[in-house]
């Protein structure tokens, strides 16, 4: 009887008794099969620990050296996208969790995208957050917010998550908020993201979209009001419940949007949009003139015992 093995595989996958590893090589049943546990011989990070359990986060580019291959847990994000200039919202970074991926002997380098800038100019979008990666994993970047433009488009960027919707006026249309990228590669490889909220459709004292989340879409801006973040997604990967890949929140010439789980804050009266926290890959706050930054993206593997 023939195999037919799943086609594009990732690492660790298995299909009855055999499992993953560059070519699909026969491993224990699945009845009795317990995941060896990946060993580290090295790495760029210094890990904490939950228990036993060894961590490696990685804020920056690194590498980590597998000795004996196995099984590990990791989650990516990649870095959140900047707030727009009147007013949209920054897009979370993409989201990528899975438990027990069979690592193979090697030196891995990891990647961690960095969060983009805030528009700190009418008719220019915030900017996209950068992928972060590590094995054949993916996690894009969030998409920049959408900034106010009486010329043409509004519309907040497509990314992980997409960036809400900038503002409008009698010359200018409604923005849009952004969609995210697709989730899936080589039909495989998934990642959670969500789109931005569209801005505000009145022509005077408007609002922008909040950027969406890895864990929900940004909401609209309503009248003056400015739209929420989406939220992210809640971990304990490190030991500790931490919410991570949050819309940055918009602003509006009325009542501002607010964020969670990383996003930043919208910005009040004239002043900047907050920045997405570092390591979280939130988006960054819209805000009348300035943006804040999108925060930064983050990859974990956790080595359990």
């Amino acid at each position: 009887m023939a195999l037919n093995f799943p086609t594009s595989p990732s690492y660790g996958d298995t299909y009855g008794q055999y499992v993953y590893d560059g070519v699909w090589q026969l491993d224990r049943p699945s009845s009795d099969k317990t995941p060896v546990t990946a060993v580290v011989s090295g790495a760029s990070v210094t890990p904490s620990y939950d228990g036993t359990a060894a961590v490696y986060s990685f804020t920056s580019d690194g590498n980590i050296i597998i000795e004996s291959a196995g099984y590990a847990d990791i989650l990516l994000v990649g870095g959140g996208g900047g707030g727009g200039a009147a007013w949209g919202g920054g897009g979370a970074g993409g989201y990528f969790s899975k438990n027990n991926v069979y690592i193979p002997v090697g030196n891995y380098n990891v990647i961690v995208g960095s969060g983009g800038a805030g528009s700190t100019a009418y008719g220019v979008p915030g900017s996209n957050g950068q992928a972060s990666s590590f094995l054949s994993f993916l996690a894009p970047g969030g998409g920049g917010g959408g900034s106010f433009n009486n010329s043409g488009a509004n519309d907040g960027v497509s990314g992980g998550s997409g960036g809400g919707g900038g503002a409008a006026d009698a010359s200018a249309p409604q923005g849009l908020g952004g969609g995210n990228l697709s989730s899936e590669i080589n039909g495989a490889i998934t990642w959670s993201g969500n789109a931005g909220g569209n801005g505000s459709v009145v022509n005077t004292n408007n609002a922008g979209g909040g950027g969406g989340g890895a864990g929900g879409a940004g909401t609209d801006g309503s009248g003056s009001t400015g739209g929420n973040g989406g939220a992210g997604i809640t971990s304990s990967i490190t030991g500790t419940e931490i919410g991570r890949a949050g819309g940055g929140a918009a602003s509006g010439a009325g009542v501002v949007g607010t964020a969670t789980d990383g996003g930043g804050a919208a910005g009040t009266g004239g002043g900047p949009g907050g920045n997405g926290t570092a390591g979280s890959g939130g988006g960054g706050g819209g805000a009348l003139t300035s943006g804040g930054s999108g925060g930064s993206g983050i990859v974990i593997v956790r080595i359990n015992s």
